[in-house]
């Protein structure tokens, strides 16, 4: 295991901010849910912190922890975390929405990996699951003229377009080099360019169902805890009643 993060964290402007030296991390502030009255931790910024650090399952389970240990507002606990989804990667000269571009190679989205959903992600996943599977050769033409088309020819032409549409932008992915790249050749701008181009028209296209409003309840083990109390009860109770047996014989 590495070295454990080190964060300085600060309360502005009725909102706390993590900071990794000059580096924002995290912004979030506390919010009453008006349907059941709990308090909800939602984020409204969240970074890298730093080229060195990327935005990995570590700083997301840092988030969870933090949720479970913070002082909250002392009339609740935090029952959930509440994000909006803006996620995107940055390849050689372009933005890619990570949103999209997980669906279209996954069925989900990143932070839905890790089980921040809104309340119709099955009905997206669905959805989304015959938009993703259809042909590339029948995808294509819903987005573009015969001439871009050419572009994914050139540029991929090692890429059957009788592929899945998962299958072929899964296979793009592996043909651009890794998020945070910035130095590139001018082919591999040119096809990050592509896949970019390819990302945005299906997300702006709306073929593509996803709610950028998620949730995720904070589990806090407190049933782990409860479930060995409640074996230690029965441990006792049994001990209880073979001592209440040997005193029973010796009376007898």
């Amino acid at each position: 295991m590495g070295e454990p993060f080190k964060f300085d964290v600060t309360f502005e402007n009725g909102s706390y901010k993590i900071k990794n030296g000059r580096d924002l991390c995290l912004e979030f502030e506390f919010i009453e849910d008006e349907d059941d009255g709990g308090t909800v931790l939602h984020i409204s910024k969240i970074f890298k912190c730093s080229d060195n650090m990327p935005l990995t399952r570590k700083v997301i389970n840092l988030i969870e922890e933090m949720a479970k240990s913070i002082p909250a507002p002392p009339w609740s606990r935090i029952k959930y975390i509440k994000l909006e989804d803006g996620s995107s990667i940055h390849v050689c000269t372009v933005d890619i929405d990570l949103r999209y571009l997980k669906i279209l190679t996954t069925g989900e989205s990143w932070y839905n990996s890790f089980g921040y959903k809104s309340v119709n992600h099955d009905a997206n996943v669905e959805h989304n699951a015959v938009i993703i599977n259809k042909p590339m050769d029948e995808l294509l033409p819903e987005l573009y003229d015969q001439e871009y088309i050419e572009e994914f020819k050139s540029l991929f032409p090692e890429l059957s377009t009788e592929l899945t549409v998962n299958e072929y932008v899964t296979a793009m992915t592996k043909e651009v080099p890794k998020s945070g790249t910035r130095s590139c050749t001018e082919e591999q701008e040119n096809k990050a360019e592509l896949l970019f181009n390819l990302v945005h028209s299906i997300g702006r296209s709306g073929m593509l169902e996803y709610d950028f409003r998620l949730q995720k309840m904070v589990e806090r083990g407190a049933s782990r805890a409860g479930g060995k109390r409640n074996k230690r009860s029965r441990r006792n109770q049994r001990s209880k009643r073979n001592k209440s047996k040997k005193r029973s014989r010796r009376t007898n």
